[in-house]
């Protein structure tokens, strides 16, 4: 209740700004695009979890990933 709360109370700032009294529904796609909620944020998290810099990686990508950090250190 209280995203959609949010998503409408910005998509009414959205109206004013372009001089309506009235939200359109492409107030709301403009921004739906700004909120994420859970489910499309388990969704980018999935997508991108190789990019973040705590993921984990199974023994063999571990390996390699120590020795090219150890290889940094020592140059």
């Amino acid at each position: 209740m209280r995203y959609a709360i949010h998503l409408i109370t910005v998509a009414n700032l959205v109206a004013i700004k372009r001089k309506s009294n009235e939200v359109d529904t492409e107030d709301i796609s403009t921004v739906y695009s700004l909120f994420i909620d859970v489910e499309r944020s388990k969704q980018f998290l999935k997508e991108y979890e190789k990019e973040f810099m705590f993921t984990e990686f199974d023994d063999d990508e571990n390996q390699k990933h120590s020795k090219n950090n150890q290889m940094d250190i020592d140059n």
